[in-house]
């Protein structure tokens, strides 16, 4: 079985590799228009076999990927016209929007335990399970719910498990709060993110991404997370009254909100994207002085969210773009431009994630339109990264 670490490396340094797409789903039982098609997000499950997407039509779709990961692992060279479909394994419609989910750290398709948090506006955080062999007993386990001063219920706009599955973070409007997962109900812990509305102090704004938390390094105690008012915070996982340290995003590389929030290089460095920014930037939480590496983007008008995400090494991070293409960065570059850019989509690309262990990665494309006559992009596919695992006669996916 191949190790994913390696052949990622060989991609940015190969210079004429190529992408390679694997697998693909056309949006073709989404809705009844291209906006409804469209795809907000996109991400694989802990044990790499299974994609979690939610479109516009306020559905949660879940795909099996895993003939093609498997393919990849035992060194075949499956084609991706051939590998495609246009049903999802299992659908969870919604009545509202889903603002964010995040699935159970020990959700497993082979083990029967597909677990995934979600939080749907004006509703509490529920705890789905998934069985595609029986999608009637895809129902609710368990919720989980905070409210404010005056008992009104809050809508949480940001999850995150902590890597035990023991513990539940959700992001508020002005508030974060901590769930024990084995105890349905109120929050064990719900603090405010910043003591005033009008103090200068603390992480202002809605939360809108908490990052997926590492187990190591510097991380390992700390649960990150950020606003649209572009502040990022790092708070004790086990005391969310102590913050461990909060900034605002430099006015020069904010855009309107940050959106996206990952950690990096075994828990050391935490990325962070913002909405109309043209720069991804990062900061080493061990000197927080001013930002540890910045790299562009191309400039994008619209507020839609465009997904960043790590490899499994720590070293590259990986960005959609509004234009259909997707970039790869390497941190352990200085110029701060990208080693690698493909074209993935042929419409924006919001969603993307990388498989948590082999150089595969996920993407996701669609956007609202408004001209009638504009054919929109639907579409999830699964793209493999490893430069030797791709022949060099193909010129469809080419890394420029």
């Amino acid at each position: 079985m191949q190790t994913g670490a390696s052949h990622l490396y060989e991609l940015v340094a190969g210079g004429g590799a190529m992408a390679r797409c694997l697998a693909q789903w056309e949006a073709a039982d989404i809705g009844d228009s291209a906006n409804d098609r469209a795809y907000r997000s996109a991400r694989w499950s802990p044990d790499g076999t299974l994609v979690a997407t939610v479109s516009e039509d306020n559905a949660m779709r879940v795909y099996d990927a895993d003939f093609a990961v498997q393919q990849y692992a035992n060194g075949a060279t499956p084609d991706g016209t051939q590998a495609c479909g246009t049903l999802p394994m299992l659908t969870v419609a919604h009545a509202e929007t889903v603002l964010d989910y995040a699935w159970h750290p020990h959700a497993s398709r082979h083990a029967g335990g597909a677990y995934v948090a979600e939080s749907v506006r004006d509703h509490p955080i529920h705890l789905r399970s998934l069985d595609a062999a029986a999608p009637a007993a895809s129902q609710v386990r368990a919720s989980y719910r905070a409210a404010d001063a005056a008992d009104c219920l809050l809508t949480a706009t940001a999850l995150g498990f902590t890597p035990d599955a023991h513990g539940l973070f959700a992001g508020y409007a002005g508030h974060l709060a901590h769930f024990d997962v084995a105890r349905p109900g109120l929050p064990t812990q719900l603090v405010r993110t910043s003591p005033a509305r009008r103090s200068r102090d603390g992480m202002k704004g809605i939360v809108s991404c908490v990052a997926r938390m590492d187990s190591q390094g510097p991380a390992q105690g700390l649960v990150a997370c950020a606003s649209l008012h572009s502040h990022v915070a790092l708070y004790s996982r086990t005391d969310l009254d102590s913050c461990a340290a909060s900034w605002a995003v430099p006015r020069e590389y904010a855009g309107s909100g940050v959106t996206a929030l990952r950690w990096a290089r075994a828990g050391t460095v935490v990325w962070a994207a913002s909405r109309r920014s043209p720069f991804v930037v990062a900061w080493d939480v061990r000197d927080l002085r001013g930002p540890w590496m910045v790299v562009r983007r191309p400039v994008s008008s619209s507020n839609q969210r465009l997904e960043i995400d790590v490899d499994a090494t720590g070293r590259h991070l990986v960005a959609g773009h509004a234009d259909g293409s997707v970039s790869v960065y390497d941190s352990d570059s200085a110029d701060g431009e990208s080693v690698a850019v493909f074209a993935a989509h042929a419409d924006a690309v919001p969603a993307l994630a990388m498989h948590p262990f082999y150089p595969l990665l996920a993407t996701a494309s669609g956007q609202r339109h408004f001209e009638s006559s504009f054919s929109a992009d639907c579409s999830l596919k699964i793209w493999s990264l490893a430069a030797n695992y791709l022949p060099s006669g193909d010129a469809s996916c080419a890394v420029t």
